[in-house]
């Protein structure tokens, strides 16, 4: 696949990471590395924005689940802002989005 690049903002307690290309096996180590060091903020809120995902895996949706896991146990949140047509996709198929919140943009889902 193609390479992946994660960008990171943090707005008070909350904590946007933006995932930009693929989220696959070669990238997992980068979104792991961003989610960790958010985790070591401990935000309120962790947005994962996947508007710029082409493609993404199991580790990426791994992820994204441990990510919400860690932030319930502490009391935060973990959401999903404006997923790709092709992440979209993964997320319903995978059913993660039963139990995280999806937002149509990384505005809103800061704050919803």
């Amino acid at each position: 696949m193609s390479d992946l690049v994660v960008f990171v903002e943090t707005q008070a307690d909350c904590i946007v990471i933006n995932l930009q290309g693929s989220a696959d096996m070669d990238n997992s180590a980068k979104f792991d590395a961003a989610i960790d060091d958010a985790l070591k903020h401990k935000p309120r809120i962790v947005v994962v924005d996947l508007s710029g995902v082409r493609y993404m895996n199991s580790l990426a949706i791994g992820a994204i689940v441990r990510l919400h896991q860690a932030l319930k146990k502490a009391g935060g949140q973990a959401r999903i802002a404006a997923p790709s047509a092709y992440a979209e996709s993964v997320l319903k198929t995978s059913k993660i989005t039963t139990g995280i919140a999806v937002f149509p943009t990384s505005a809103a889902a800061l704050g919803g």
